[in-house]
């Protein structure tokens, strides 16, 4: 009997808890797991015992500790604190027609005048960001616009809900199935809206 219980014991050394446990050895994760009873004996108990009391312990928010949470944590922060104040354009939403005033570069003599439809809207703090689509000289453009950018000088909502002519709400905050439509949809520059300076014809 002693023999038995000492070869049960080294099996269970040797093969590890899951294996041990399908061979009738009880264990105590796979007791816990398979449902298996305590062994008879006395010896393999103890072994048991003790074997379970060596096992390290394993803390719930391990994952919740490392660097990357660490510095993903820290990051969301920062975004946080540089969008805290008043936000410096006008509430943007799907299916708008915007006119961006931003400049080429830093040094730029004069700004460029973007228009376009919002096919899409991302929200990510200082990352935010607008992509806008229209037709310029017959080709289907889109560009993609950062909301916080410093080069940035004037936003302006054009229309709201231009995708249904401003008669009712676009429900989808995502707009990327216009792709596949008809692009004169999202044609924005050369409709004239209300508060567009028109220039005055030149005289022949």
């Amino acid at each position: 009997r002693a023999e038995s219980d000492a070869r049960q014991e080294a099996e269970l050394v040797e093969r590890g808890p899951m294996r041990a446990a399908a061979r009738g050895i009880w264990s105590p994760r796979a007791g816990l797991m398979t449902g298996a009873r305590l062994s008879p004996s006395g010896v393999v108990g103890a072994f048991a015992a003790r074997w379970a009391s060596s096992l390290p312990s394993t803390p719930a928010s391990r994952s919740a500790a490392t660097p990357r949470k660490k510095a993903s944590a820290l990051m969301n922060e920062l975004r946080t604190a540089q969008t805290a104040g008043p936000k410096p354009f006008p509430e943007i939403r799907a299916g708008d027609a915007v006119e961006i005033t931003r400049l080429p570069f830093s040094s730029a003599p004069k700004p460029d005048v973007l228009r376009g439809m919002v096919i899409s809207k991302t929200n990510r703090g200082i990352d935010s960001e607008v992509l806008l689509r229209d037709i310029l000289y017959g080709e289907v453009v889109e560009f993609h616009v950062k909301l916080y950018s410093p080069l940035i000088q004037q936003v302006r909502v054009l229309q709201r809900a231009f995708l249904h002519k401003g008669k009712k709400r676009v429900r989808r905050s995502k707009l990327y199935y216009l792709r596949e439509r008809d692009p004169l949809i999202c044609k924005v520059t050369g409709v004239q809206f209300a508060g567009d300076v028109i220039a005055p014809k030149k005289k022949k």
